[in-house]
């Protein structure tokens, strides 16, 4: 299954992005996919940072799933 989506972006930023083929379909969708892992990670040390007990094994295998079913879509 997939979803159609319309962005408005400022002209520069959209020739710019054109030119380096970042507006075709691939490379949304990679980008898209770096940003879902590295906000993965994100949420992870945000949480190693907050007081009482760090993640434990089972939290953390967690979020590798989920990044791992992300990469897989």
């Amino acid at each position: 299954m997939a979803s159609q989506i319309t962005i408005t972006l400022p002209e520069p930023l959209a020739q710019e992005a054109r030119a380096q083929g970042l507006l075709q379909q691939p490379a949304i969708e990679q980008l898209l996919k770096r940003e879902l892992v590295r906000k993965s990670f994100e949420r992870l040390a945000d949480l190693r940072k907050l007081p009482g007990a760090a993640p434990g094994e089972a939290e953390i295998q967690q979020e590798i799933a989920a990044v791992r079913n992300e990469r897989r879509k």
